[in-house]
Formats: C-alpha cells, structure tokens, sequence
C-alpha cells in the first residue's frame, strides 16, 4: 500500500473513532452542576441540583423535600442514559420512595432533561442548565 492510502485510511480509522468517542460522550451530561426545577404529573414543582460525574448524579431536592440520593450509571440507551437510584443518604420520605427507581437524563446542547417514575405512580420531568450554559 502506498504512503497516500496508508494515510487515507489511517485518517478514516481516526474520524470514525473520534466520532464514537462523541457520542459516547453526549449521552451522558459533562461532568459539574446541573440547577434547574422538576415537575410533577399532578403539577408540583421542586428545585434541583444534579451533580454529574462519569458513573453516577447525585441528586440534592430543595423544600420541601430537602434531600439527597445518588443513582449509578446502569445502562446507556442511545442518547439517554439510564442511572439507578441508591438509597437516600439522609432519608427523607421523597428521596426513600425514589429507592429502588431510575433516573432518565436526556442530554441537549445546553440542558439537560431528568425524568424519574416513582414507586406511587408519579412522574417528574424537567430541565436543567449546566456547566456548558454557565458563566
């Protein structure tokens, strides 16, 4: 093989990696603080502060909730991920009938969406601006 194909198609082996190292990459939120509010199938609001790292999010509920839980990554499902709630390290109703449930994040180019399904049937959704959106 000639020194121009070698070239060819090592520069095609190297796009075709550094493309699956991308999406790879945006289906799970860069790493830092995301803040935004989660809400309710029956229309109840709460603010939230996720903290995304390469294998978990730890999830802090403001009032009235106030807690905190954690989820590991389980699987990734196209360009979401899927994350599995641990029990809550500082109890608190809300965060304990989170445990065992998952954690949905949907990453976009400056949010992210969270959607959680809980053991009593209620749903919460929501946007959250991260560190890509920070100043």
């Amino acid at each position: 093989m000639n020194r121009s194909k070698r070239f060819a198609v090592l520069a095609g082996v190297l796009l075709v990696s550094l493309c699956g190292a991308a999406s790879a990459q945006q289906s799970i939120p860069t790493s830092g603080m995301w803040r935004g509010s989660l809400t309710s199938n029956t229309k109840i609001v709460v603010a939230v502060d996720a903290q995304f790292d390469a294998t978990s999010v730890s999830l802090h509920f403001d009032e009235p909730y106030n807690c905190r839980i954690v989820a590991n990554l389980l699987a990734k499902e196209g360009a979401t991920t899927r994350f599995r709630f641990k029990p809550s390290t500082n109890g608190g109703d809300f965060c304990t009938r989170l445990y065992p449930g998952d954690l949905i994040a949907t990453p976009g180019t400056k949010q992210v969406t969270l959607s959680i399904a809980m053991k009593n049937a209620t749903t919460w959704t929501g946007d959250l601006s991260g560190p890509a959106t920070s100043p």
